[in-house]
């Protein structure tokens, strides 16, 4: 939800500064539904949100994890350890990133 928000955010300063003098034309309630939804209790939303965003996380977290599973399984096939790890070098990368991207995400979930 919060890209969504600080989007949301974005296009409204965007609207305010483009163009100043018809801002309230632009936006007006029936043109952006979010303020109605800002005045409700949304609690029981961002629990299903959440829900659904842990269960695509966890989801993709399992297939990366298979997925290097069998890379690691293959690549102990190779017999040339230079080639083992010229293999492991190409993955290292994405490794990395996988590792930025879901641990603070997985902390996140885990503490909350």
């Amino acid at each position: 939800m919060e890209p969504f928000a600080i989007a949301l955010m974005a296009y409204d300063r965007l609207i305010a500064i483009s163009y100043p003098l018809r801002y309230q034309t632009i936006l007006t309630n029936t043109n952006v539904s979010l303020v109605r939804a800002a005045c409700v209790n949304l609690s029981h939303y961002f629990n299903a949100i959440s829900a659904l965003a842990a269960t695509v996380l966890w989801g993709n977290l399992a297939l990366i994890i298979f997925s290097y599973m069998k890379i690691v399984y293959a690549v102990m096939q190779i017999s040339s350890s230079k080639d083992r790890r010229k293999t492991f070098n190409t993955c290292v990368s994405h490794m990395i990133v996988v590792a930025c991207f879901f641990i603070p995400k997985v902390l996140r979930f885990e503490g909350a």
